[in-house]
């Protein structure tokens, strides 16, 4: 599937990834022509920085050249409560044209800013600018995530450890703690320790606190100092915590 992202040019753009989503087809009898209304979907689900965002009006085109298509459906996002192009920053989303992927569900609308609200409504556009124009819609995205790690002590068999996550509602799609030797720990050159069974938070209770036992039989560093680093990885994507210094246990 092809992907675009379009721009207007001349202001300070928003910058986006439209993610999982394909093509909406229209049923213009004419290329250039528009439709009569423009339907804006409702708001799927909203996080710290990433909202998702139903397709609104529903096409279906069945003879049309996919390389250059007459009109496009776009999502324009904004900043300013009229989706207006000012210097605050606004992008379209645009998406190409499939034949084996008719119609998904959704935008994805990534890199958002926490806590703050954005305005958004679907569009239209045709081969020469003429635009058409939803009503518009809005989400204000949530607090960011944040993990936190601490220390509790040791026995002859096992490093304990006290983890503390906010602004989390669900289960990830993974959660533990990255152990290295140094300071210069990451995600990338680090041992990873994670659940077994990944614990849930059903009801967004923040912060969220849970116990981390970590075996000594097998740790690579269970006869020297280390550094730790709690992550909780959410659609693919790490998100750590503080690394901490920890001396011989």
């Amino acid at each position: 599937m092809k992907q675009y992202i379009t721009f207007f040019a001349g202001v300070l753009l928003l910058v986006m990834t439209l993610v999982g989503c394909t093509e909406v087809y229209d049923d213009f009898s004419n290329g250039s022509d528009l439709p009569a209304t423009i339907t804006t979907g409702d708001v799927i689900s909203v996080t710290w920085n990433k909202a998702e965002i139903n397709f609104g009006t529903n096409y279906q085109r069945y003879a049309w050249d996919w390389e250059n298509p007459q009109n496009t459906v776009g999502l324009l996002v904004s900043k300013q409560s009229d989706c207006s192009q000012t210097d605050e920053g606004i992008g379209i989303y645009t998406y190409g044209y499939s034949w084996e992927n008719r119609r998904n569900d959704c935008w994805t609308v990534e890199n958002l800013v926490p806590n703050t609200t954005y305005y958004y409504r679907e569009v239209v556009f045709d081969a020469v600018g003429q635009m058409k124009k939803g009503e518009v819609k809005q989400f204000t995205t949530g607090q960011p995530i944040v993990i936190e790690a601490e220390f509790t002590g040791s026995d002859t068999y096992y490093l304990y450890f006290k983890l503390r996550v906010y602004n989390y509602k669900g289960t990830p799609q993974s959660m533990g703690m990255f152990f290295y030797y140094s300071s210069s720990i990451n995600t990338s050159n680090a041992i990873r320790y994670f659940y077994n069974n990944t614990p849930t938070n059903d009801d967004g209770m923040s912060p969220w606190e849970m116990g981390m036992t970590v075996p000594k039989s097998g740790f690579e560093y269970r006869y020297q100092s280390f550094w730790f680093m709690p992550y909780l990885q959410e659609d693919g994507e790490y998100i750590t915590g503080t690394a901490q210094y920890c001396s011989n246990q």
